[in-house]
């Protein structure tokens, strides 16, 4: 039987995530990190940790972690050399000050309108979760697709991985 890997989709829960958050408009990032939970019958089964991280006096601050939840959809691969690494999503809480040269992807910029108005309101955030895909791209490192869920909405990113990418800054 060939050794697998398998890649649960996990769910976390937006107010405690939230809850981390810096008051003021600090730069703010959730680095996601895979976490080998179980080596079974050579299976490797991994699971994801978040942890709230916000820029002050000229470094990252970093919150304990929380463990994601297994919602039980995933992948399941065939056994393939990969890196692990940080993969970040980059996020504010409040308005955007000024305009990106870069054209940003229309799905990171619904994700960013819908985490915003998620951060604005109480009620919403207690009902809101993010959906974390996890696969292997070609690189082949692990990637994260996060999906944020709120009040019937909807909106997808996708994580920039640290390495290979350089962090943002």
């Amino acid at each position: 039987m060939a050794n697998k890997i398998i890649l649960n989709q996990q769910t976390f829960s937006f107010q405690e995530l939230a809850d981390k958050l810096p008051q003021d408009e600090k730069k703010t990032k959730i680095f996601f990190q895979a976490e080998l939970q179980s080596l079974e019958n050579g299976d490797a089964r991994f699971g994801i940790n978040a942890y709230v991280a916000c820029w002050e006096n000229g470094r990252w601050n970093v919150c304990e972690p929380v463990r994601g939840r297994e919602n039980g959809a995933g992948n399941t691969l065939e056994f393939t050399p990969f890196s692990l690494g940080n993969n970040e999503l980059v996020l504010a809480t409040g308005k955007k000050k000024k305009k990106n040269k870069k054209k940003k992807k229309k799905e990171s910029q619904e994700f960013r309108e819908l985490f915003r108005k998620v951060v604005s309101d109480p009620e919403l955030a207690k009902i809101a979760v993010f959906h974390c895909s996890t696969g292997i791209s070609k690189n082949p490192h692990l990637t994260y697709d996060v999906t944020l869920e709120a009040g019937g909405s909807s909106a997808r990113t996708i994580t920039n991985p640290s390495p290979p990418e350089n962090p943002e800054y």
